[in-house]
């Protein structure tokens, strides 16, 4: 077999590939090296850079109004809280706690979502829309469940409670950790920011739950008084809300790119709530978006 003789320039136009080939590999690889950087730099809790500018704007805009606010990035775990120290009546956000404890009875097969409610002396008829007496005989824990989220039946909040046991209500509640729980055969209770968020971060567990996540998606992300949602952005939110008297709550998750936290509580019943509580819903995801702003400026720093 014939050898191959190359010329110089042969010789040198294959090495000049060799090293043109190496150096497009190398820089491929730090190309994505550095994006690789830049994803995890926008996703960690890295709080290098300053938000102090965000953060007061925010707290002088709630300033205007009697109200506490909890807000979380779910993915950096970036947290913004605002009076902290206030409590308020609690109204129907306590019915998360129904929800959370229906679902580990579930989980701990005490009950299932189809069995029949067997205590019904709570129960007044008159009070409620859902519940009556030509289906109060058929009502399972399922049934209940939703007049619960989706309309905020309060008969259905006594129910629940009544068949699960007060006293294991509100050794449960205690058991998270809450600040207020029900106590003393009254129904209700308290709530402030810590106890807001505790319930949110146990909510999100659970909706996330393969079993029984998606019933509960549909039922959180209800119209009613939901303004953590925003149509217009095509943006939803699972949330509850409380109105009792002078409180008005919403609290719930915002499912933006970057999904976060957030829990408004006033006592802001008696006044124009449905202008004040979207009023506050929007500062919070103009805030929200700032602060990603500040977070891809950061990183794209780091990253050049």
């Amino acid at each position: 077999m014939k050898k191959i003789k190359l010329t110089l320039f042969s010789k040198l136009l294959i090495l000049s590939i060799i090293i043109i080939g190496v150096f497009l590999i190398i820089s491929n690889y730090n190309k994505k090296k550095i994006q690789n950087n830049y994803d995890k730099c926008l996703k960690n809790n890295d709080t290098s850079f300053s938000t102090i500018d965000i953060d007061n704007e925010l707290t002088n805009f709630l300033k205007k109004y009697h109200t506490s606010v909890f807000y979380e990035d779910i993915k950096t775990k970036k947290t913004f809280k605002y009076n902290e120290e206030e409590s308020y009546y609690s109204a129907s956000v306590i019915k998360i706690a129904d929800v959370l404890l229906l679902y580990k009875n579930v989980e701990e097969n005490k009950i299932s979502l189809n069995d029949h409610l067997s205590n019904l002396n709570s129960i007044n008829l008159n009070k409620s829309k859902n519940i009556n007496s030509a289906n109060i005989d058929s009502l399972t824990y399922k049934d209940v469940l939703k007049y619960l989220i989706e309309n905020s039946d309060n008969r259905a909040h006594l129910l629940l409670v009544d068949n699960m046991g007060f006293d294991n209500v509100a050794n449960f509640q205690k058991s998270l950790g809450l600040n207020y729980y029900i106590k003393d055969n009254n129904y209700y209770a308290s709530i402030d920011i810590h106890d807001a968020e505790i319930y949110l971060k146990e909510l999100y567990k659970l909706l996330n739950n393969k079993k029984y996540g998606k019933d509960l998606y549909t039922y959180f992300t209800n119209d009613n008084y939901n303004y953590l949602t925003f149509k217009d952005k095509k943006i939803t939110a699972v949330h509850k809300y409380g109105y009792y008297n002078t409180v008005f709550h919403d609290m719930g998750i915002t499912y933006d790119k970057n999904p976060y936290y957030v829990a408004i509580l006033t006592n802001e019943g008696q006044n124009n709530y449905e202008k004040i509580l979207p009023d506050i819903a929007n500062k919070i995801y103009d805030y929200h978006q700032k602060y990603y702003l500040l977070k891809k400026e950061y990183c794209q720093n780091k990253k050049d």
